[in-house]
């Protein structure tokens, strides 16, 4: 039996929509998403349409502050350029790994 690759994730983001996934399409789509970039679809989004605080995050993400740190890291990592203001953090540009998935 063979094991999905990050590579398998980032073929299957790209080609499926969550809506194609079932009720729990949204969380089932996030945890795959994680899997090929190493973000969760959901921060990704979230950052991409407004101003969150870090404690935002953590209430909206249900995840630790220290898990917030090291997504966002990640994200800075990965090519996206991310805006912090005394409102919050907001991503400016996607990164290029991140390809057409965020257009």
């Amino acid at each position: 039996m063979r094991t999905i690759t990050k590579q398998d994730c980032k073929v299957l983001a790209s080609v499926v929509k969550p809506s194609q996934l079932g009720p729990k399409g949204k969380e089932i789509y996030s945890r795959l998403f994680q899997e090929a970039f190493g973000v969760p679809f959901e921060m990704v989004s979230l950052l991409r349409k407004g101003r969150y605080s870090i404690a935002e995050l953590e209430k909206k993400l249900k995840m630790s502050r220290r898990t917030v740190f090291r997504y966002l890291l990640a994200l800075e990592e990965s090519g996206c350029a991310l805006e912090l203001t005394e409102k919050g953090y907001r991503m400016t540009s996607a990164g290029k790994s991140f390809g057409d998935l965020l257009k």
